[in-house]
């Protein structure tokens, strides 16, 4: 998080763009590359939600590895997590099924993100990422 916070504080927003996908987890494996943000972003604010139910999550991302971070919520439970060990999406419905998003690289039209599933969760996952590049002022 302290990444972020320097990030932010250092320097205006000078590009960004807004990248949407969905996921079906039944099929998806492996990594996913999102392009079209014109530019390599510095900051990954991430928006999730499963199913289009009140099931979702935000995250943030500077890079790969511990360098994601995300909140989970459910509608119908108070399980919230909060997780700076490297994910910028995650859903688990049960203990038993889990997909996990991460950052691979920051590119130069976007960035790819790679996912680990335990178990066999199913159903739509979207992702809107807004994509954010700052020049110091």
């Amino acid at each position: 998080v302290q990444g972020i916070l320097d990030l932010v504080s250092g320097g205006t927003v000078t590009q960004f763009a807004r990248l949407t996908k969905i996921f079906d987890l039944a099929t998806a494996t492996g990594t996913y590359a999102a392009t079209g943000a014109g530019f390599v972003p510095e900051l990954l604010i991430v928006i999730s939600n499963y199913n289009q139910e009140l099931t979702g999550g935000i995250g943030f991302s500077v890079g790969s590895g511990a360098n994601n971070w995300n909140w989970y919520f459910e509608d119908d439970s108070v399980e919230t997590s909060g997780n700076g060990s490297g994910h910028f999406a995650d859903y688990w419905p049960n203990s038993s099924h889990r997909v996990q998003f991460a950052v691979n690289s920051l590119d130069a039209d976007g960035y790819t993100c790679g996912f680990t599933k335990t178990g066999s969760p199913t159903g739509s996952f979207y992702i809107e990422v807004l994509c954010l590049r700052f020049a110091a002022d």
